[in-house]
């Protein structure tokens, strides 16, 4: 079953914003009362539903067009949808029928991102490299890997601090100063 949520109201009750009545055709049209949406063929009603149920909007409007009660273009213009829209809709219905409008959609897992390059793309984080360039070494879509790392299935961790000594910088004779450094990163304090 469809999801009923705000959006789905707001995508029917849009093609009625004027009127209660749409005029499709002279043989076809469509009410909305009281959150019932009536589809009437010569003033006969042949399809009703809910005003939230997305699934059987999309379902009987494609469905009109498919038995030639109606032409696309006049579908599109009396319900404020684009033709794009309602292509997708007739070739939905004609590929996998009615049923395919009230079907959960499938919730697809990430298949890019897998546990080794979760791990590649952690050790190469911890290493200073940028989204962009580990994104470019492991052959994925840097907008994929910044997604991973702004929802927190890529954990980019500090790097710890390996060692920390003080020693002399010889660098300048003028400044005496420690070191600390951590791998290849050198702060300098001087004092």
């Amino acid at each position: 079953m469809e999801k009923k949520n705000g959006n789905t109201f707001k995508m029917i009750a849009k093609c009625f914003q004027k009127s209660e009545s749409i005029q499709v055709n002279s043989d076809l049209s469509i009410e909305c009362r009281m959150g019932i949406v009536k589809y009437c063929y010569k003033g006969v009603i042949i399809f009703q539903h809910n005003i939230d149920d997305l699934g059987s909007f999309k379902m009987f409007v494609s469905e009109l067009y498919i038995i030639g009660a109606c032409k696309q273009v006049e579908l599109c213009k009396a319900l404020k949808i684009s033709q794009a829209t309602m292509k997708r809709y007739v070739k939905k219905f004609q590929k996998s029928g009615p049923k395919s409008f009230y079907l959960e959609r499938k919730q697809t897992e990430g298949s890019v991102i897998t546990e080794k390059v979760k791990k590649q793309s952690e050790n190469l984080l911890l290493l200073g490299w940028s989204p962009k360039m580990i994104a470019k070494k492991l052959n994925i879509k840097t907008d994929t890997l910044s997604k991973s790392i702004r929802q927190g299935r890529i954990v980019v961790q500090p790097k710890p601090l390996k060692r920390t000594e003080k020693r002399r910088c010889k660098t300048d004779s003028n400044v005496v100063g420690y070191a600390s450094y951590q791998g290849n990163c050198i702060r300098r304090i001087y004092i």
